[in-house]
């Protein structure tokens, strides 16, 4: 799957990565979900350089971030709160049976699933992560902009809803 998502492996987008994708309060409806379903351990499906993944795990949820790209995992263990997530360079197609109460797929992860066999596979393995009566919560960017193409913050900016009920 590498050559297909190659984006994410390239040193240049990497290091720029956080600067695109800035958390500007986005973070706060994710503390909203975790807070609504008392949420205790999260895994974080593709959690890139571990923006929400750290951001979590500084309000104290137990996190997991599964990451194919070695070079996103390596930016987000040396982040703040990187030391208090539990790293997995992988797919989901990793996750293992972690009692999780949420995963979260952020940032338009859930969009790269194209193929019905991945998907299906990747909401197995989201099952088996979950406890059960787990959550899963993703979300889908504007598929008109391309951030990494214009690398302009006000481009990148997600809109989503401030009350997810």
């Amino acid at each position: 799957m590498k050559d297909d998502y190659s984006e994410f492996y390239d040193p240049e987008l990497v290091a720029v990565y956080n600067t695109v994708c800035v958390l500007d309060g986005y973070e706060q409806f994710y503390f909203r979900l975790a807070k609504e379903v008392k949420a205790k351990t999260i895994v974080d499906i593709g959690c890139g350089t571990g923006l929400i993944t750290c951001a979590l795990a500084k309000q104290g949820y137990t996190t997991i971030g599964v990451e194919p790209s070695k070079l996103m995992l390596d930016v987000a263990r040396t982040s703040p709160y990187g030391d208090k997530v539990q790293w997995i360079e992988g797919y989901a197609s990793s996750l293992q049976a972690f009692n999780a109460d949420l995963a979260i797929m952020t940032a338009h992860v859930a969009q790269f699933l194209l193929e019905k066999k991945e998907l299906k596979a990747t909401l197995n393995a989201i099952h088996t992560a979950l406890r059960p009566g787990g959550y899963l919560a993703f979300e889908s960017r504007n598929p008109a902009v391309s951030p990494w193409v214009t690398k302009k913050k006000q481009d990148s900016k997600d809109w989503y809803a401030p009350d997810f009920r």
